[in-house]
């Protein structure tokens, strides 16, 4: 195994950099929030345990040696002194992708030639930078990243490969489902809010995702258990066995008493949510529904944590139409305030509500912006609020 450590930067939704830096310090990983993701140092193999253990991270990328161009013959020389031998084999296709900012050196496509040139002239075989699926995010092929803000360069390399919000578990998906990975943000600020909750109830269930992610993590398993990731196969780290770190992770990954209500008054995003998790084998610590919100809360035992995604956006006709199922949803915690703590999360602006929500962060959900809001226990005989906290 190598012991050199080695710059990494791990992706996540907008956001939501603080709580995947957190993530990454209860892996046994020191890392700095930045925008966009974390930054960390490691060795090549524990960098593989973080990829297969994060639930928040949607990439891992190896970052190169950074250096300074003011003009391309820099950039040429800089390119050349990178031991991309370690990391890319003949029989894999390369795609270079370029960001540059405020840099002398702007066109991405001459830019990304240069790197093309500097490879062909550098690996031992001829390099193919033709893929057949190049527009597919998950196609097979190496990836290579050249960002330029202003003379700095930073080159990386694609770790992880497919998309780490991809457990391999949803087979069915409803309207506007939430990435795994932002179901698990939701999850991490919960534990914030209340240390080892040990009941859940998803009122607006769609698919299940927020639920699958919780039952897992209680349930200790691992998020990587069945990918295999990109670095597995580079040169550098041929004698590694990621099989058996696999099987060492999930090893010692101890589970922990949960339970889960899910519900949901559309039919089809119950049979979803049913069929995620039936994949998942999760369905023994998890109470399906087909109702609406106010009929199931009846059935949902005091101490638990709501934790869901509300309809919004195109889900529902207008916002008129959306402020009234709040408005529903925010009476039904008055009357029951032993189910908080309660977090949403929610397209557009916040509607004049009774209770004191508390803005955590905003983020986006396919491509939509939204706000994740949390509502806590309040101490005894507090009085409820005529204004929502902005």
């Amino acid at each position: 195994m190598s012991a050199s450590q080695h710059r990494f930067f791990a992706t996540c939704a907008p956001g939501l950099e603080p709580w995947l830096a957190k993530e990454c310090e209860q892996l046994g990983r020191s890392a700095r929030a930045l925008e966009g993701g974390v930054e960390f140092r490691c060795s090549l193999e524990e960098a593989c345990a973080l990829a297969w253990s994060t639930r928040l991270a949607e990439a891992v990328r190896l970052r190169l040696r950074s250096f300074v161009a003011r003009d391309f013959p820099a950039l040429e020389r800089g390119l050349a002194g990178l031991p991309m031998h370690a990391y890319l084999r003949p029989e894999v296709p390369i795609r270079i992708e370029v960001v540059s900012h405020r840099s002398r050196l702007w066109h991405s496509d001459a830019i990304a030639d240069r790197w093309k040139q500097q490879l062909s002239r550098q690996l031992k075989f001829t390099p193919n930078f033709d893929p057949v699926a190049s527009d597919n995010p998950d196609a097979v092929e190496q990836r290579l990243y050249l960002r330029l803000t202003g003379d700095a360069v930073q080159p990386s390399v694609d770790f992880s490969g497919e998309r780490l919000h991809r457990r391999g578990q949803r087979r069915a998906v409803a309207p506007a489902s939430l990435r795994e990975t932002l179901a698990s943000g939701l999850l991490a600020m919960l534990d914030e809010l209340s240390p080892d909750p040990t009941q859940l109830w998803d009122p607006f269930a769609g698919a299940g995702t927020i639920a699958l992610e919780w039952l897992a993590r209680r349930g200790g398993q691992l998020a990587g258990a069945n990918r295999r990731l990109t670095a597995e196969s580079w040169p550098v780290l041929r004698a590694f066995d990621g099989a058996a770190m696999r099987e060492s992770l999930a090893a010692l990954r101890q589970p922990s008493a949960a339970a889960a209500w899910v519900s949901d008054k559309d039919r089809r995003a119950m049979a979803a949510c049913q069929t995620n998790l039936e994949a998942a084998q999760l369905t023994a610590d998890c109470t399906c529904l087909l109702e609406d919100f106010e009929s199931a809360a009846v059935k949902i035992p005091p101490g638990c944590a709501i934790v869901t995604n509300p309809p919004y956006g195109i889900r529902l006709e207008a916002r008129a139409e959306r402020d009234a199922l709040l408005a529903r949803f925010e009476r039904l915690l008055e009357k029951r305030r032993d189910l908080r703590p309660a977090l949403f999360v929610l397209g557009g602006p916040l509607p004049r509500l009774r209770l004191p929500w508390k803005e955590l962060t905003r983020t986006r959900n396919g491509g939509l912006p939204v706000t994740i809001y949390a509502l806590t226990a309040p101490s005894n005989g507090e009085p409820v609020s005529e204004s929502s906290e902005r």
